[in-house]
């Protein structure tokens, strides 16, 4: 079933389809400790400003990679003028 979705899938899928507003809920059962280390975990993240830099670094990249698209764009159509004009 999950082949139909992703080829590369091999185990089983759970298929959740519903036409209404529903939540389904896992329950995953970890120890105090490791609960403890995951939240001391997400605190450094948060403080140190992580996921700010990282989604800064990912927006950037986006708007340097469309500012090289609009430029290459610019430049072929320039170029196609010059030719019409010639």
């Amino acid at each position: 079933m999950g082949r139909l979705y992703n080829p590369n899938w091999r185990g089983p899928v759970l298929d959740l389809d519903s036409d209404s507003n529903q939540r389904y809920t896992q329950v995953i059962t970890i120890s105090q400790a490791l609960y403890s280390q995951l939240i001391f975990q997400m605190r450094n993240i948060i403080q140190s400003g992580q996921v700010i830099g990282a989604a800064n670094l990912a927006v950037q990249g986006g708007q340097n990679n469309v500012n090289n698209q609009l430029a290459i764009i610019n430049n072929l159509v320039q170029c196609r003028i010059d030719m019409l004009a010639s």
